[in-house]
């Protein structure tokens, strides 16, 4: 049930977003803008995050805030307790303290990618390890499934403003 109320509530944040930012432009004029394929920067900017996450230099404090760049201000990610949904600060925080003394490693497979102008996701399921730096052993070995639906901001950089892991 929990996971049913929680699917249904990104959904609706999802449908709200894709909703709001469509009415906001002229599919017509997107078209005739640019033949940009927006996909392929989803694709990029995606990829250039998990490389830079993957890349074993999360210790530093200027290349973990540098990754972290990549989330929007206003991020949410929806938790599996059926409360509305907070901000990914606390994460973050929790985060940086932590791979002071762990590697993470997440092997990353996209599912599917679909991009607007301004809004997409990425579908993606990854088996994320932390790898104590002490013992060498793993502190975290996990599989999750997950969306993450990013925003395009004004100047042209995508952001992500959602991410839900199962």
């Amino acid at each position: 049930m929990k996971i049913l109320f929680t699917f249904s509530m990104l959904l609706g944040i999802c449908c709200t977003l894709f909703v709001g930012c469509q009415q906001k432009t002229d599919p017509v004029a997107d078209v005739l803008e640019s033949p940009v394929n927006y996909t392929q920067e989803v694709q990029q900017a995606f990829e250039s995050f998990w490389s830079k996450f993957n890349g074993g230099q999360m210790a530093d404090s200027i290349v973990f805030n540098q990754t972290m760049s990549f989330f929007a201000d206003d991020l949410l990610m929806p938790g599996d307790t059926g409360k509305l949904p907070g901000d990914g600060k606390g994460l973050f925080g929790w985060l940086k303290g932590y791979v002071q003394n762990n590697k993470p490693f997440f092997d990353v497979t996209v599912d599917r990618i679909e991009a607007t102008k301004d809004m997409a996701y990425v579908l993606y399921r990854y088996h994320e390890t932390f790898t104590d730096l002490a013992t060498g052993e793993y502190s975290v070995d996990v599989k999750h499934s997950a969306i993450m639906v990013l925003r395009r901001n004004d100047d042209g950089i995508w952001k992500c403003v959602v991410m839900k892991f199962t």
